[in-house]
C-alpha cells in the first residue's frame, strides 16, 4: 500500500535557497512573517510544506496531491510576492518561475511516528 498517497499527497517539490553567510534565519523570519507557507496552503491540493536548515542551505519541502496542484502554486501571484526581500538574502536569486524539483513517490516504508503536523 502506498502509505503517503493515502494520506492524501504523493508528488513532493525540493527548492534549494543558499541564503548569504549569516542569514539562513533571516530567510526563515521572511517565510514566517509574510505568511509564504500558509499562503502556499491556500492553494487546492497543497497538503505540507516545510522548510529545512543545514550547513550552508534551506530546503522548501511541499508536499502536494499532484504536479498539477504544484503548477498553480507556480503560477499563483502571490508566490512571487515576496521575490526581491527574499533574493537579497541569497547567494543565488530565485526567480519567480523557478521551480523546484518535482518528485513522485515510488516507493515507501514506515509510520508516521517522527511526523509533525
Amino acid at each position: 500500500m502506498d502509505r503517503e498517497a493515502g494520506r492524501g499527497g504523493a508528488t513532493r517539490t525540493v527548492l534549494k535557497l543558499r541564503p548569504r553567510p549569516g542569514l539562513s534565519g533571516a530567510v526563515i523570519e521572511l517565510f514566517r512573517r509574510e505568511g509564504i507557507i500558509d499562503r502556499a496552503l491556500l492553494v487546492d491540493g497543497c497538503h505540507r510544506v516545510e522548510i529545512w536548515q543545514g550547513a550552508d542551505e534551506l530546503l522548501v519541502v511541499g508536499t502536494w496531491a499532484d504536479a498539477g496542484a504544484y503548477q498553480a502554486w507556480l503560477e499563483h501571484p502571490a508566490r512571487s510576492a515576496n521575490n526581491d526581500e527574499l533574493d537579497a538574502l541569497l547567494l543565488v536569486p530565485v526567480e519567480a518561475s523557478s521551480p523546484g524539483g518535482l518528485f513522485e513517490l515510488a516507493l515507501s516504508g514506515g509510520g508516521s511516528g517522527g511526523e509533525q503536523s
